[in-house]
């Protein structure tokens, strides 16, 4: 295939592909939705994730704390009527020592 038959093959798939996505947006703005419920954009679903974690970050007494190197971890000396963490935060009603005892 000649360089200028490459060059038409792609100007071709790039036409068809932004004449695709327009009738696909075009189809979303008249049908709207009326067949399969609400369709969200990216940017409403980034914007509503992006509040829930915050929500979820910002409660004041939640067992969950964001950790910089495990992503999350237990609340140290968290209690609620379904979850305890004792002071080393751990998910225990008693506290350990860093080490074994010996003969443990």
């Amino acid at each position: 295939m000649s360089r200028l038959g490459g060059a038409r093959w792609a100007l071709w798939l790039l036409l068809l592909l932004v004449t695709s996505e327009l009738g696909a947006r075009l189809a979303l703005a008249v049908v709207g939705d009326r067949f399969s419920g609400e369709i969200r954009s990216k940017r409403v679903i980034y914007a509503e994730q992006s509040l829930r974690i915050s929500q979820l970050v910002n409660r004041p007494n939640r067992l969950l704390v964001f950790d910089s190197i495990l992503g999350w971890r237990y609340r140290a000396g968290h209690q609620d009527p379904d979850n305890t963490t004792n002071q080393q935060g751990l998910r225990s009603l008693f506290e350990y020592t860093p080490a074994p005892g010996p003969g443990g």
